[in-house]
């Protein structure tokens, strides 16, 4: 199996016809796991009358003198490095975890459909309706799965090899240019969103007349 090729759906019925034509090998779909499992019980083995002495090799294994590796590419148009890494970033630390935040205050996520009881410091005052996750009845408010599934898959798109590598040509990466701008409004918007209806939530009675708070969020 080659890589950048579709795999080969009749794979299963090829192996037994490869088998009834080699004479000295056995091919099995396996797993590299099982692998290692069958070479530790064949050097355990009673046969084995000799444990052979392996080489133990380290370091980052990016040499390409017997493997096909790109060479070269951790600087190589950076700034794709550099979006990527932010984009993910507000996916993972922020845009995720307080959509999980809002959802359980606002769609019943610890008290059921008409709303949870409130932690205190928090006011019980109706959102408002701003944001673009779809709302269903009363105060619920629903996941945003779908939204940030198609955030996802505007990034990984931009993280097959040659694309993050930085080594295909100009017009690959300016296309990359709108799918990180379209997983970074997601993202944007997801958590902006989900920040705000939280801070809705904040008990502020007790603010003096023309008084403010200041809400700190910290990283998910």
């Amino acid at each position: 199996m080659l890589n950048a090729l579709e795999p080969i759906d009749h794979l299963e019925e090829l192996v037994p016809q490869i088998n009834g034509l080699m004479k000295d090998a056995d091919f099995q779909f396996s797993s590299i796991l099982n692998y290692i499992e069958a070479e530790k019980k064949n050097l355990s083995s009673s046969e084995a009358k000799e444990q052979p002495q392996f080489l133990k090799i380290g370091g980052e294994l990016r040499s390409f003198q017997e493997h096909c590796v790109l060479s070269g590419v951790l600087s190589s148009r950076i700034w794709i490095k550099q979006r990527n890494d932010n984009i993910q970033k507000t996916l993972t630390r922020w845009a995720e975890p307080y959509s999980s935040i809002n959802w359980m205050l606002f769609a019943g996520g610890l008290g059921g459909a008409e709303g949870p009881a409130l932690p205190d410091g928090f006011a019980d005052v109706p959102p408002h309706s701003g944001g673009i996750a779809p709302r269903t009845t009363g105060r619920a408010n629903e996941y945003p799965q779908n939204y940030l599934s198609l955030a996802w898959e505007y990034l990984l798109q931009n993280q097959c090899q040659d694309n993050i590598g930085g080594c295909s040509v100009d017009e690959v990466h300016r296309q990359m240019v709108y799918r990180f701008d379209f997983a970074e409004d997601i993202a944007n918007l997801l958590k902006d969103r989900s920040l705000s209806r939280i801070g809705d939530l904040i008990n502020t009675t007790s603010f003096e007349e023309n008084g403010f708070g200041l809400a700190v969020f910290k990283e998910g």
